[in-house]
């Protein structure tokens, strides 16, 4: 029987769906109302599943996600995307939505769960921390990530309309970076002179190079006859289960696509060509100090004993540390990418030479991203609007 009656005013309607892995499988629906009420919802379901669909037809949410990070985001995406999309799902939203089944996914349930992750409070990541609230950015990068995998999830057919896209999750405030001026440049790379990496933090800032990229150098990509660098590749520092899966080592050197926009060479100012000779000379010494211990990989900014440097700690930290002595904000590593375009936009570098020099393709993308409100932008407006009021002053 499809149809039983379980109390007042409350039916249970089950329908057969299909046979799936040698078991005969059902929906039931608990329909609160009258008997014709239930046969209405019965006769809906039957339509639904008229066409001979299947669970594979109608996965559950958890279902799909794997499938779409397996199918879509793993083969075709870097590791450190696959990484942080897999962590989304892994952490978010399975957890909130996993049991849904696909079809039945709705807006409002959607909106829930990031209402919900708004009102939660994680443990402090330190012993004796108070809890912190879910940052906005987090719930907002759960939506991205659900919202391209329900957009695919309508390509396939599999639902008509993609219900994120309905929701609103909450804006993350703009971050601002620490971008240095000219004298706290000055000051930064004055506090730094002595370390075995200045000439790395003196290339971030003249360059503007990520720090993947600065780390997966290698002499052989330095021309010095022009002066210059090839960028084509960047060190990836993955989690340790992501790793395992896709074979790799936690951190490794990975090629750019031929197609990737950060594919670019790189051209250097002469107080970084120096730098980097002062750099390869102290190497060598190293070299010679540890002998047969010295594992030459070829890179330019390597630890002590030419492996690979460790980003969360080597570059991380010391910047800070650098930042304290030179008595300035604590900046991050990326601050000195950020310090670098800004001070080119200043200068009247324009968003196409700023955006081939950052790797990206879209220049208006590249000027969103990397500059930001300066005084020194706003000073040059003014100079522009006192030469005119001047000279208006002395035709009259």
């Amino acid at each position: 029987m499809a149809i039983r009656k379980r109390g007042h005013d409350r039916y249970q309607v089950r329908v057969y769906i299909g046979f799936i892995k040698g078991e005969r499988q059902y929906e039931t629906v608990t329909v609160h109302g009258t008997e014709d009420e239930a046969r209405l919802v019965e006769a809906r379901l039957k339509v639904k599943y008229g066409r001979g669909a299947t669970v594979a037809d109608n996965p559950t949410v958890a279902e799909y996600l794997d499938r779409w990070l397996h199918d879509y985001i793993r083969p075709f995406r870097r590791p450190k995307t696959y990484q942080n999309y897999e962590m989304y799902v892994r952490l978010r939203l399975k957890p909130a939505l996993g049991s849904i089944r696909l079809k039945r996914l709705t807006a409002s349930r959607i909106q829930m769960m990031y209402r919900n992750m708004k009102d939660e409070r994680l443990g402090g990541t330190k012993k004796g921390a108070e809890p912190e609230p879910i940052s906005d950015s987090t719930i907002h990068g759960c939506h991205r990530v659900l919202r391209a995998a329900l957009q695919q999830a309508v390509a396939e057919g599999l639902i008509d309309e993609n219900p994120a896209a309905k929701c609103k999750p909450p804006r993350p405030a703009r971050f601002q970076p620490i971008v240095l001026s000219d004298a706290e440049i000055e000051r930064f790379l004055k506090a730094a002179e002595g370390h075995r990496l200045y000439a790395l933090f003196e290339m971030a800032l003249r360059t503007g190079m990520r720090m993947g990229e600065l780390l997966g150098l290698t002499w052989r990509d330095i021309d010095w006859a022009n002066k210059a660098a090839r960028v084509d590749r960047t060190l990836q520092d993955l989690h340790g289960p992501i790793a395992r899966e896709l074979g790799l080592d936690p951190m490794h050197i990975a090629d750019y696509a031929k197609s990737d926009d950060s594919l670019r060479p790189m051209l250097l100012p002469d107080s970084t060509v120096e730098a980097l000779r002062k750099h390869r000379a102290r190497q060598n010494e190293e070299k010679l100090k540890y002998g047969p211990r010295y594992n030459d990989q070829d890179l330019v900014f390597a630890n002590r004993w030419g492996g690979l440097l460790n980003p969360r700690n080597a570059t991380r930290r010391t910047v800070k540390q650098i930042c304290k002595s030179a008595g300035l904000d604590p900046a991050r590593f990326h601050d000195l990418r950020h310090t670098h375009f800004q001070g080119l936009a200043d200068e009247g570098v324009s968003p196409r030479g700023i955006a081939d020099r950052a790797g990206h393709a879209d220049p208006a993308f590249a000027m969103r991203v990397y500059t930001h409100r300066s005084i020194a932008g706003q000073q040059t407006a003014v100079e522009i609007l006192n030469a005119k009021s001047n000279h208006k002053t002395r035709q009259n």
